[in-house]
Parts: structure tokens; sequence; C-alpha cells
């Protein structure tokens, strides 16, 4: 079993997933994270340059989190950015 790991995510992907780095230098792509987030993850996907992890915990929200506006945000997967005001939405599908 993989140990979990803190980081803070610095950004979001094209694919809706934020971007934080791990402690050895690889950039982890986090899905349901958004900027700002202090987050425990477990990595779930190892590549020599880059990870995928799972959100394990929410250690302290970043300052656009919000809770999603859909009940089944969890479950679903077809919005993956609702946790972020539409504003911020679209600033960070812009830089994408």
């Amino acid at each position: 079993m993989t140990s979990l790991i803190g980081v803070r995510v610095r950004g979001i992907a094209a694919g809706g997933s934020g971007i934080a780095d791990l402690p050895d230098g690889r950039v982890v792509f986090v899905p349901r994270t958004a900027p700002g987030d202090r987050a425990s993850i477990r990595v779930v996907k190892s590549r020599p340059r880059w990870a995928e992890g799972a959100l394990e915990h929410l250690d302290e929200p970043g300052p656009e989190r919000r809770p999603a506006l859909c009940a089944l945000y969890s479950e679903c997967g077809g919005c993956q950015l609702q946790h972020l005001p539409y504003a911020e939405q679209l600033v960070w599908k812009a830089a994408s």
C-alpha cells in the first residue's frame, strides 16, 4: 500500500486535474483538486517524469475552492471543475 504524500496544487491541466509536484521533483496530476489546495494524495500511476494521484484528504482548501453544485459530482466525473466558480473555470480553460 502506498503512503500518503502532502502536496500543494499549483495549477489545472488541460483535462481538469490539478497539477502539483512530488518530493522527488516529478509532476503529479490529481483530479478534483484546485489551485492552492493543500492535499494528502496517493500515487496511483507512476511514470519516470510524471504521476497520477488520487485525492485522499483535502488538508486546506485553495482560495477559489467551493462546494460542487451537483450532488453527483464526486461519483459522476462529467464536470471536472465544478469545485471552482465559473469565472475561475474559464480562466483555467483558457490557459490550457
